[in-house]
């Protein structure tokens, strides 16, 4: 689905150039369910930016689907963005002036959907995520589990082809924490492919490979042998995570 050969991300900092990434390689088949992880400052969120195309890679080549995307335009990423990515934010980004359908439904606006058809898909995406009793809720009546369920039924609404969870625990409590990784995991079981960055060991161990990046290079690249046990650090920050 996705290649990226010798990705490097650079700023400018003034006088000093910092390389985000640093010639990155990684693969994602269809079908996986991948962790990334790192300390912080290790490239991690960076590396979600360049997957999402929220950023574009200052070196190397991203291919998608075998397609090159330094070569599409603005709008084509956008339309690409919408289309084939979902995304999931630790701070769940909702709009508190919408209700939990009237969220769901905006990608869907984007993409031009009639509002009929949008109001069915994001019942059905809310349904799938057990919120269906909470459709006409506002974010702020909802607790953070709830909210995330709801960024969650979004990131879903246009059927990508990818999710892509930035920190997607990192604001709930260990029992909401529980509620969304198990959520992940079925909709994994369901076929859905998703990317997640998380400094959590044990939000790790739901994945079934494990990306772990530091100062930028990819330092380890490996599938798990058993989901929901977490994973354990060995070594001094920033070693290899088994």
């Amino acid at each position: 689905m996705i290649e990226l050969r010798n990705v490097s991300k650079i700023y400018n900092m003034g006088q000093h150039d910092v390389r985000a990434l640093d010639e990155v390689s990684i693969k994602i088949e269809k079908g996986q369910f991948i962790a990334i992880m790192g300390s912080s400052g290790s490239g991690k969120s960076t590396l979600m930016h360049v997957l999402g195309l929220l950023d574009m890679p200052s070196e190397g080549e991203y291919l998608l689907e075998g397609i090159d995307v330094s070569e599409l335009d603005d709008t084509e990423l956008s339309r690409i963005r919408n289309e084939h990515f979902g995304f999931v934010f630790q701070s769940y980004n909702l709009f508190n002036e919408l209700s939990a359908l009237e969220n769901v439904c905006i990608p869907l606006m984007y993409a031009k959907k009639p509002v009929k058809e949008r109001r069915e898909i994001a019942s059905k995406y809310l349904s799938m995520v057990q919120m269906d009793h909470r459709i006409h809720h506002y974010p702020t009546q909802l607790s953070g589990g709830e909210q995330q369920r709801v960024a969650v039924a979004r990131s879903l609404a246009n059927n990508p082809s990818l999710v892509l969870a930035d920190e997607p625990t990192g604001n709930l409590s260990s029992k909401h924490e529980d509620e969304i990784m198990n959520l992940f995991t079925d909709l994994n079981d369901q076929g859905v492919t998703i990317a997640m960055v998380t400094h959590s060991a044990k939000v790790a161990g739901y994945a079934k490979h494990i990306i772990v990046i530091s100062d930028g290079k990819v330092i380890s690249d490996m599938p798990i042998d058993k989901r929901f046990k977490p994973v354990e650090l060995t070594g001094t920050e920033g070693g290899i995570y088994k």
